[in-house]
């Protein structure tokens, strides 16, 4: 099994809200569970991959989880099309009160979708100075 064949960094989850992924049939994205089990994305002919994203689930205050997911070497050529949704760069990214418990603090400070995106990239890549 040949993994990470273009990504350095092997696996991730996506920073932001939402993506969908149309894929052409042919296999090689794998998501992980929260116990680090790899599983195959299952292939569907017509139908979308939709992954949660880190800024999503800090809104949801980890009701939603995002996905940790990788791509391996695929055994033919393989195209995909992703649509992100991402909210805009100044928006304030907080807990929706709703989703928090009764008698809890939010898990996540508020922040701003553009610093947010920077953590991840300093985090990722090194931080930049």
């Amino acid at each position: 099994m040949n993994v990470c064949w273009r990504h350095p960094k092997c696996c991730e989850s996506y920073y932001g809200n939402v993506t969908l992924l149309a894929t052409d049939g042919v296999a090689g994205l794998q998501v992980q569970r929260r116990d680090r089990v790899w599983l195959d994305a299952p292939v569907l002919h017509g139908a979308f991959i939709c992954n949660i994203g880190d800024c999503l689930m800090r809104w949801t205050h980890d009701l939603d989880v995002s996905t940790p997911h990788r791509v391996l070497k695929p055994a033919a050529e393989r195209y995909s099309i992703t649509l992100f949704v991402d909210p805009n760069p100044d928006a304030l990214v907080s807990a929706i009160p709703s989703c928090v418990p009764a008698g809890e603090s939010p898990r996540y400070a508020p922040i701003t979708t553009r610093a947010c995106l920077q953590s991840h990239f300093d985090a990722t890549c090194g931080a930049r100075g």
